[in-house]
């Protein structure tokens, strides 16, 4: 065994033992009122799993959490773990990993990216297959895997480089990876079956029991993601101004096939799941179907769509096995199965926390306007994002919000814009490779983007452009739409 391997595995023993330290000890500390000893010990066990969340993952630490919690007076471990993994978010987000899989080991990603990258439109005009290169990820991410898609196209992009004879730290090449991650990024989030939306609102509708309109969050971050990659396009054309005379005569030969019988029978269920998202917010709130489809739930129809994709008996069919133990992300469904249990703890009666919280912070917050709490939250997920991984940080930061502004009252603000600016704001963290698996991925790929200064520099852009496009136009638009 190596010395630097020693020195891995002796720093994940000491952080392991700090986390359940923490876990442990600081329930015993004096509770200041008006939180109670039971208050001190759920905060104590989230301090502690957020620690293990940042210096050795979030499986285990999620886990313990739960057990930790369930130790407590506040619910049996059978209650709690009943809380945590019968959760709607949780279920759903665990069925929606299956069919995300199925997708992926379809072969329909590559499909459509190599399908966007040979339209006839773009072929010998340089912008407008500019514009594509970075839409690609754009669509692709936006009902896949962000990551994956990620990886995919930057694949077909260094054939595409090398085609054009680009060389690595060139311009072009440079602004393509950095857009393509840009736009992956915020479409991520296009619907609120992705992860780190699932995070926000399943806890938005586990504290506030409210639920967020599903048409309504999809046509917000459409528009938001939409003009924000848009806006990223312009800079890349009208201030980088990267030479594309290499582009312009640039072709893809490799033949897109035709699409088997499997991937079209994929394609209609991932279609029609969808759809079938979206209708009860269309429909007429009497009818009958409208009526049915909000009783199933946006859970119960994803998993009459994995029942769906189960029964169907194709040859090229993925084993049940490898869509649930490689399609599905677990440390995700632990992380915000774990967060918001102990979220649901913080406002319970018997804790205290939100009381303590709601008095001590509310006269910090009082006589702000409206747009004000949503702008220091917006800067506060911001920053925290880029140094702190995105789903940790939303995930924890999320019932911190939800309590303070609930506590303050008549704000002249709906809370679901603040939700609606977390996940956006939490979704662009790329300054630091810890913000994010696209964050790790972009300052990973030193290749093509060999300076540092280079590299910074895309991602302030990225980082200063969410913002303008937030105050510009996400939070008009978020007051009037329905949510």
């Amino acid at each position: 065994m190596s010395g630097e391997t020693k020195q891995k595995n002796l720093a994940y023993v000491i952080h392991s033992a700090i986390c359940v330290l923490i876990m442990l000890l600081s329930g015993m500390l004096p509770a200041p009122a008006p939180m109670t000893p039971l208050g001190m010990r759920v905060i104590g066990i989230f301090l502690g799993m957020i620690y293990g969340w940042i210096t050795v993952g979030t499986h285990w630490p999620s886990l313990l959490g739960v057990l930790m919690l369930g130790l407590t007076e506040y619910a049996p471990v059978n209650a709690v773990l009943k809380d945590t993994f019968g959760n709607n978010t949780v279920l759903m987000l665990f069925f929606i990993c299956i069919m995300t899989g199925v997708l992926n080991s379809a072969g329909l990603t590559r499909y459509f990216c190599m399908k966007v990258l040979n339209m006839s439109w773009a072929k010998g005009h340089a912008w407008r297959m500019t514009f594509l290169v970075i839409m690609s990820n754009y669509v692709c991410s936006a009902f896949l895997a962000p990551a994956a898609s990620l990886l995919l196209i930057w694949s077909v992009l260094y054939s595409l480089f090398e085609m054009c004879g680009y060389k690595p730290g060139e311009k072009w090449p440079m602004l393509m990876i950095a857009g393509t991650a840009f736009s992956g990024n915020i479409s991520g989030q296009m619907f609120p079956f992705k992860n780190l939306c699932l995070s926000v609102l399943g806890q938005f509708e586990t504290i506030m029991g409210e639920t967020v309109s599903t048409l309504g969050f999809t046509l917000w971050m459409l528009v938001f993601s939409l003009v924000s990659t848009i806006l990223f396009f312009l800079a890349v054309k009208y201030v980088f101004k990267p030479d594309v005379s290499k582009l312009a005569n640039a072709k893809f030969e490799e033949e897109v096939p035709p699409l088997t019988a499997y991937q079209k029978f994929v394609l209609a269920v991932f279609a029609v799941y969808v759809v079938a998202l979206l209708l009860p917010d269309l429909l007429p709130k009497a009818w009958a179907l409208t009526q049915f489809m909000k009783s199933v739930g946006n859970t119960g129809i994803a998993l009459a769509a994995v029942i769906i994709l189960l029964v169907a008996k194709f040859q090229e069919s993925v084993p049940l096995g490898k869509m649930v133990f490689e399609g599905v992300n677990w440390n995700m469904i632990f992380l915000i199965a774990s967060a918001m249990t102990v979220a649901s703890a913080f406002r319970a009666e018997s804790t205290g926390i939100e009381a303590f919280i709601v008095q001590y912070v509310t006269p910090m917050l009082e006589g702000r306007s409206g747009l004000g709490l949503v702008a220091i939250c917006i800067l506060i997920v911001t920053v925290m994002t880029q140094f702190c991984n995105n789903a940790a940080t939303v995930t924890v930061i999320t019932p911190v919000f939800l309590v303070i502004m609930s506590g303050l009252g008549g704000i002249g603000v709906n809370l679901k814009v603040i939700m609606l600016m977390t996940v956006a704001a939490g979704a662009m963290a790329t300054l630091a490779p810890s913000g994010g698996t696209h964050a790790a991925l972009l300052h990973g790929n030193r290749t093509w983007i060999p300076k540092a200064s280079d590299l910074y520099l895309l991602c302030g852009l990225m980082v200063l452009i969410n913002l303008l496009v937030m105050f510009l136009v996400g939070i008009p638009l978020a007051g009037v739409l329905p949510l």
